[in-house]
């Protein structure tokens, strides 16, 4: 147990290439308590790797009550693994697809045709994921595409507006040079509606609220 509930506790959502991992972190930097699940990304001979992304919303909900039992963390806080994408549809907060983990390899010839266009893309970068996912049909005029920390703020909030940070948005090779706004010049080539991309926020500021034991707890 917690031995001093009156010290500002953090509930870090940290979801992992392989682990999803919840903690509680006091003032003092300090992990209070912990817990963590598999996160398991399926991989193929063909180079694809994804994700239960619906799946990883519902393990780091339950990793949450779980530490709530304890202590109802004041704040919590997201990082995670970089590039990986999800799409998602916010009104419903569910996932549409699979995520594409960031080392899915399966748009390589892609970049390779971009690059003869003059647009420098990584497949290990998000842009190409983003691509593929938005090239479903008959998507609800509501999907966005993002990556992680935008699809739990989508998942974990009720009322919360899904949205990206710099740190996120710069591994995507989308951004403009600062990482503040996506950028035309790239979106262009890769045929992305930037109706589809969520909000770049600033990295600390409110997201919404995730109801814990009856409180609504900030996600920051």
């Amino acid at each position: 147990p917690v031995a001093n509930v009156g010290v500002m506790l953090v509930g870090v959502v940290d979801a992992g290439t392989s682990t999803l991992r919840v903690s509680l972190v006091d003032a003092s930097l300090r992990i209070a308590a912990s817990a963590s699940a598999p996160f398991p990304t399926h991989r193929s001979g063909s180079g694809e790797a994804t994700f239960d992304a619906n799946a990883l919303a519902a393990t780091a909900r339950a990793l949450l009550e779980d530490l709530a039992a304890t202590c109802v963390p004041d704040v919590i806080a997201i990082t995670s693994q970089r590039a990986s994408a999800v799409l998602f549809d916010p009104p419903s907060r569910r996932a549409l697809a699979p995520g594409i983990g960031g080392e899915d390899a399966r748009t390589a010839a892609r970049c390779l045709e971009l690059a003869r266009q003059g647009v420098a893309v990584s497949p290990s970068e998000s842009a190409t994921k983003f691509e593929l996912l938005l090239a479903a049909v008959d998507l609800p005029h509501t999907a966005r595409v993002g990556t992680i920390d935008a699809w739990l703020v989508c998942a974990l909030t009720e009322e919360g507006e899904p949205s990206t940070d710099p740190t996120n948005a710069a591994v995507t090779g989308l951004t403009d040079d600062a990482a503040s706004s996506w950028s035309p010049a790239r979106l262009t080539p890769l045929r992305l509606d930037p109706h589809r991309l969520v909000p770049i926020a600033p990295t600390r500021g409110l997201r919404g609220h995730v109801r814990l034991r009856g409180n609504d707890v900030p996600l920051t």
